[in-house]
């Protein structure tokens, strides 16, 4: 799927930020956020199979991480919480 995108400066999308979101939600724009040259952030809607109430679903569709994939992955997280970052 390709989506033809807005540029946008964080100062106008600010300025303007419910009419941006109005403009994703209903009209289905998708904007990109730029701070000097530099994108930062985007304004999309999400497609509509990612609805929160599907969340658990998809999740057991998953595939199991094999133990490889599960011991870097908890390594992954001790290094984070080591640094000091929050888990949530």
């Amino acid at each position: 799927m390709f989506y033809v995108y807005n540029y946008n400066s964080v100062t106008d999308v600010t300025r303007n930020f419910s009419d941006y979101l109005n403009r994703a939600d209903y009209g289905r724009e998708h904007f990109l956020l730029f701070r000097g040259e530099k994108v930062i952030a985007e304004i999309n809607h999400p497609p509509k199979s990612r609805m929160a109430s599907e969340l658990p679903e998809r999740l057991d569709s998953l595939p199991e991480l094999s133990k490889n994939n599960s011991d870097n992955f908890i390594s992954e997280i001790k290094k984070m919480q080591s640094a000091g970052l929050e888990i949530i």
